[in-house]
């Protein structure tokens, strides 16, 4: 994947989290698996990682874990970061 490629993907994906935060989370408590994840973590996590690994990309998710760890690039992934400080 060329850089201008990967840039590419990188604003795209990070413009569709944000209409995920910003439709898609209406309760800001805990909602995930964990004590401490909450629903904003989750719905943005899941399109960041659904974006991402649909473009060929390994995701490294401190939501979820690793995809697809054998592709040659790899994001890490903390769409909102500080919802647990």
């Amino acid at each position: 994947m060329r850089d201008d490629e990967l840039m590419a993907v990188l604003r795209e994906t990070a413009q569709s989290v944000g209409v995920a935060f910003r439709i898609g989370v209406v309760d800001y408590r805990a909602g995930g698996d964990r004590a401490d994840q909450y629903a904003l973590d989750v719905v943005t996590d899941e399109v960041a990682v659904r974006m991402l690994t649909s473009a060929g990309l390994g995701v490294l998710s401190e939501e979820n874990g690793h995809h697809h760890p054998e592709r040659e690039l790899c994001v890490v992934v903390d769409p909102i970061d500080g919802s647990t400080n």
